[in-house]
């Protein structure tokens, strides 16, 4: 008889999988690269759930079904693809999953932080930008930038650079940069690696090139070239394009040298400062209606060579376990960890994980396969390794400090294969009511055991490809199915059965974690045939 946590699955037709992800075509906020599919993602900083730059790993999870997702706030629109089971974080903090989306749900605004850490680089973003959108490069590889309105905004801004005042100007400033007053060519785009460098830039590129509308509408007047550069790495200081309109080709002045347009951008991440002309300040209002609302959830079209799937993808955020997309909308990534390594630190590191994952209300599994059995020698230390047995207690140990905390109890499941050495100790490690509280724990089993177990033959414990020992296949089942009667644990896990009816696809070979995390509900019956 399985273990009382499968027993209740039985019977199910549902065949679930273990990650919520996101389709290829998902645009990430990251900041090297601004707003970049997810698809081209190995690794990259992204913003967490503190409005916080962190470095994430990206990964692929196969191809899954997919739902369209469209959120609405006011005349802006979203629309994500994601798993059923993906997480949306709202205002409060509490997560939705897809699958349970109603519509005008509101769904959190997550946009990147406008903090100023060093301000002689953003003034220089900000004489960068003003350049760009309104100065004109000289014969001698110089800029110079004639101040025809706001004297006073502007002026301030310019001060220690070189200027003067025509008597053929009207009076107008003209400030002049050359020497050592050139540090970039400033008729180009700037390097977006420096955030204060690049929030100066778009203000003052704001400031030149820029209107407010009567009815508070921001716009940037600009080329196709502009907008798309704009929409990609303006999200990285909180500036995002919600549209656009061509002005017309013919002007008082003659005929424009440019296709120009009204870049429009979204005042939901626009603060007053980033308005520097006063007069123009006075006409915006900062928005406080901030929170996305869902407006439908539909099962996205699917193309036969597809196999109705999608190919999926998720980062693993260690901070907040969430990140943003798009034009601001808060998402959760799915809890993962990578495999176990045979090394006291990423043991350690796999601990924290699971901290960090059960902390803000996940489970986890891991499979202990590749940990050295009890007794192994440690070279490096002149010691013995004491089995994956009692490294489970570290994780044990966190699961019950993250329960004692106040949240509820934590959710692990253990899996050691039944090849390993050290697996009679594993299945008798829960006949007790005290040690690996914070465990279900299932033997990972394959074909080639349980054709020993039909046969009555020896089979091999092994480690690395190792033979250590060997052990009569039946006695060992019977251990594994008297403990599962008894205190209902271990369960079983059949590996071979997993990977043919796996509900996705995986180019690659599958780790073992993945195996120790795929519960294969629908399979289970074997055991209690």
């Amino acid at each position: 008889m399985p273990a009382g946590r499968v027993q209740a699955a039985i019977g199910s037709p549902r065949k679930v999988t273990p990650w919520n992800c996101l389709t290829g075509d998902t645009l990430i906020l990251t900041k090297e690269f601004g707003l970049e599919r997810i698809d081209k993602l190995e690794e990259a900083t992204v913003l967490d759930g503190n409005r916080e730059w962190v470095k994430a790993k990206f990964n692929y999870f196969g191809k899954q079904k997919a739902f369209a997702v469209r959120f609405t706030n006011g005349k802006e629109s979203e629309t994500v693809s994601a798993t059923e089971d993906h997480g949306w974080v709202t205002p409060s903090g509490t997560v939705v999953l897809t699958k349970d989306l109603a519509k005008n749900d509101r769904i959190a605004f997550l946009s990147a932080p406008k903090k100023i850490s060093n301000h002689t680089q953003y003034g220089r973003g900000i004489v960068h930008g003003l350049v760009y959108g309104d100065g004109t490069k000289t014969n001698d590889n110089g800029f110079q930038l004639r101040v025809c309105d706001d004297h006073d905004d502007i002026t301030g801004l310019l001060a220690g650079y070189p200027c003067s005042w025509p008597p053929s100007y009207e009076g107008d400033p003209i400030f002049y940069f050359y020497g050592v007053n050139v540090w970039a060519n400033l008729k180009e785009f700037p390097d977006i690696s420096d955030t204060d460098y690049l929030l100066g830039f778009i203000r003052g590129w704001l400031a030149a090139d820029g209107c407010v509308s009567t009815d508070a509408e921001v716009t940037l007047c600009g080329d196709d070239e502009e907008r798309e550069w704009m929409a990609k790495y303006g999200p990285i200081v909180g500036f995002y394009v919600k549209g656009y309109s061509y002005l017309t080709e013919v002007t008082n002045y003659g005929v424009r040298n440019k296709r120009s347009q009204n870049i429009r951008l979204s005042d939901r991440a626009l603060v007053d400062e980033d308005i520097l002309i006063s007069r123009k300040r006075k006409r915006f209002s900062q928005k406080r209606n901030l929170a996305w609302r869902v407006s439908s959830v539909t099962e996205e079209s699917i193309s036969p060579h597809l196999n109705l799937l999608f190919d999926v993808y998720c980062p693993s955020v260690p901070t907040t376990n969430s990140f943003s997309i798009g034009f601001g909308v808060h998402s959760r990534n799915c809890f993962y960890s990578g495999v176990i390594a045979d090394d006291f630190n990423d043991i350690m590191e796999k601990a924290k994980e699971a901290g960090h994952t059960m902390r803000l209300g996940g489970g986890i599994g891991y499979n202990f396969s590749t940990l050295r059995p009890r007794g192994s020698l440690i070279k490096s230390l002149g010691s013995y390794s004491s089995g994956p047995v009692s490294f489970m207690d570290i994780f044990n140990a966190v699961c019950g400090t993250i329960a004692s905390a106040g949240h509820r109890r934590g959710a692990q499941m253990g899996v050691l294969r039944v090849d390993h050495p050290d697996i009679e100790e594993f299945v008798y490690a829960k006949r007790n009511e005290h040690k690996l509280t914070g465990f279900n724990i299932s033997v990972g089993v394959t074909d080639q055991f349980m054709h020993a177990v039909k046969s009555g033959s020896e089979f091999n414990l092994k480690f690395r490809n190792k033979i250590i020992r060997q052990v009569d296949a039946r006695a060992l089942w019977d251990s594994i199915m008297r403990s599962t009667w008894d205190y209902a644990e271990p369960g079983v896990l059949f590996l071979d059965r997993i990977n043919e009816m796996k509900t996705f696809t995986i180019v690659k070979k599958l780790p073992e974690l993945i195996r120790a995390l795929q519960k294969v509900l629908w399979s289970t019956h074997r055991l209690v045939k």
